[in-house]
């Protein structure tokens, strides 16, 4: 089946997209598990302490960048071009057409599990990302530290975290505005749907463990 010039954008946007937000929450989930591991491995992570204040710092700006890529509307692309894209093509997400795509019987069970997309579905997930209050933070944080330095931030590096702070739970809750928008037309496009949590997330551990181990045993011989 020949596939539209909109159907190809769609299925490359939806690739690239996935993937970027599967990055972003690879960083996150690992910047936030390094500081918990403080509790049970610090003398593991003091073995090699620049290293690892190295990955943290170099992570939390890879988590500004990313969110800022992702989710600002200044953006050429991400979830807001993504939706601009979803709303002049919204045709392609007809019911219809996923009937066609996958081959679908009049009466098979997935056609009657959804409902059609409309522009009201893509002006609630705008709504959805203008209500997330880190992005505010984010975007100074980027635009006058993280990507330029700003003279106002630069000589006073707490000013900044006690100005625009970021909390565990703001980074938490991005994560379901990255997987509903792009699950919602994914599955209105052919039914498909992905999760951006990454399988080996937490791998640090098995070297922090056989660091332990090492410096167990190293205990016992002493």
């Amino acid at each position: 089946m020949k596939k539209t010039r909109q159907e190809q954008k769609f299925e490359k946007y939806r690739e690239y997209l996935n993937s970027e937000t599967q990055l972003l929450w690879q960083y996150i989930s690992l910047y936030k598990h390094l500081h918990k591991k403080v509790q049970d491995r610090l003398d593991e992570i003091n073995i090699a302490p620049a290293f690892f204040s190295t990955v943290q710092s170099a992570l939390f700006t890879c988590i500004v960048l990313w969110i800022h890529n992702l989710f600002s509307e200044e953006s050429q692309r991400g979830l807001h071009d993504f939706l601009n894209f979803i709303e002049s093509n919204l045709s392609t997400f007809k019911l219809s057409e996923l009937k066609r795509r996958r081959e679908f019987s009049d009466n098979h069970w997935f056609l009657k599990k959804i409902t059609e997309l409309t522009k009201s579905d893509i002006s609630g997930h705008r709504a959805m990302l203008k209500s997330i209050k880190l992005l505010n933070s984010i975007k100074t944080r980027r635009d006058k530290y993280h990507a330029h330095f700003d003279k106002k931030y630069f000589f006073n590096r707490e000013k900044i975290n006690k100005e625009k702070p970021i909390l565990w739970k703001d980074l938490d809750e991005i994560k379901e505005p990255m997987e509903k928008i792009i699950n919602t037309y994914s599955v209105a496009y052919d039914g498909s749907s992905f999760s951006i949590q990454f399988v080996n997330a937490y791998d640090v551990d098995r070297i922090l463990d056989i660091l332990h181990e090492y410096r167990e045993k190293r205990k016992r011989r002493t």
